[in-house]
């Protein structure tokens, strides 16, 4: 399912409220007793989101929005590459986060850095087994940039949300979209009336 939108920032986000609304909206299960209590969101280190006061919030260069940090909202920043300090994060928060955000791969703004191979394909599964939603901003590395149609082919990783931009038209027009799944999808649905 995808909504349309006109830049990268906003593509994000969308991605960040769509994954906060999700626990707000989807019934307490065994595995997820308390939905709601899922607010919160993890981000990496150095990572570049955007500019809207969201995609700023989740993103992790001071030099670009220090100044910023009053207006902006916490997140849970974990080192990019790091699988035990991610896992060691997500088992003790899970409860309260909603998602986490990554730039799969590489790291543009930071400085080109990569991610050890079998990361991405390692944070898939953590935020599988602890139903931490993933949300892939492939605004950077999407429509070919790295070798295949999206970073996350690189690893066969299929993210509860992906970003997709600056690519999407060649630069021809403004264009981003924000992908998501059927399930995320299904829990907006409501009857006719609503």
């Amino acid at each position: 399912k995808v909504f349309f939108s006109d830049n990268g920032s906003t593509a994000v986000e969308i991605a960040l409220k769509m994954a906060f609304q999700y626990w707000q909206q989807v019934r307490p299960t065994r595995a997820v007793p308390y939905p709601k209590k899922k607010t919160k969101f993890i981000t990496f280190k150095n990572a570049y989101h955007g500019d809207t006061i969201g995609s700023v919030s989740v993103g992790g260069i001071d030099l670009f929005h220090k100044i910023y940090k009053p207006l902006l909202f916490k997140s849970i920043k974990v080192p990019i590459g790091d699988i035990g300090a991610l896992e060691k994060t997500v088992k003790r928060h899970h409860k309260e986060v909603a998602a986490l955000i990554i730039e799969p791969l590489i790291q543009g703004a930071a400085g080109m850095l990569t991610q050890p191979k079998g990361f991405l394909r390692r944070v898939r599964a953590l935020c599988t087994r602890y139903h931490v939603l993933m949300i892939a901003d492939e605004v950077a590395t999407g429509f070919g940039r790295t070798g295949r149609m999206f970073a996350c082919d690189h690893e066969n990783v299929t993210p509860d949300l992906m970003c997709v931009a600056k690519g999407i038209t060649g630069g021809y027009l403004p264009l981003a979209a924000t992908l998501t799944t059927q399930k995320i999808f299904d829990a907006f649905l409501g009857r006719y009336d609503e």
